[in-house]
């Protein structure tokens, strides 16, 4: 099952019909982020100035987690996302980077590497026992699956992605 981060055309029309795209759950929530933006730079900007309407040509579809990813550790997926530049404050941020530059017998990064979400590149740092992890093509498609849908909502561990299904079995 996919999931969708549901984008949002925001214009002003007090700021010379300024528009933009934004992602958010709803509108209003899409609105109060930009007033939350333009409010520190304007005094005068207020909240119903701003206008937003629904751009489902623009929504992000990411993909739902893999089900082997239920038998990775969370200390391994929290590497994982680390290394492709996920956060809760940015998830949109989430495949900017790859790489992640740990100790060559790290446990959790070499269970990444087992399960062929990393490899390990390059020379061992002789002096500290370093190496660098760099996510592969699966490894930056799992991190995506993991990455929240909006900022500050939790990452989409897979423990909570088996609930939402069982719940909305449930609700048919």
């Amino acid at each position: 099952m996919t999931r969708n981060r549901k984008a949002w055309t925001v214009t002003i029309p007090s700021r010379d019909n300024a528009t933009g795209i934004e992602y958010a759950p709803s509108a209003g929530k899409a609105r109060y982020a930009v007033y939350l933006q333009i409010s520190d730079c304007r005094d005068d900007a207020s909240f119903s100035d701003i206008i937003v309407r629904r751009n489902k040509a623009a929504d992000i579809m990411l993909p739902a987690p893999p089900s082997f990813v239920n038998d990775i550790s969370r200390k391994a997926l929290k590497e994982l996302l680390h290394a492709c530049g996920c956060t809760r404050e940015r998830p949109e941020k989430t495949g900017y980077r790859s790489h992640f530059y740990g100790e060559a017998l790290s446990e959790s990064l070499n269970e990444l590497v087992r399960t062929g979400l990393m490899t390990k590149r390059g020379p061992t740092d002789v002096d500290n026992g370093l190496v660098y992890f760099v996510a592969t093509e699966q490894g930056q498609h799992v991190a995506q699956s993991l990455a929240p849908l909006y900022p500050y909502d939790d990452f989409a561990w897979p423990e909570a992605v088996a609930c939402e299904v069982c719940n909305q079995g449930a609700k048919q």
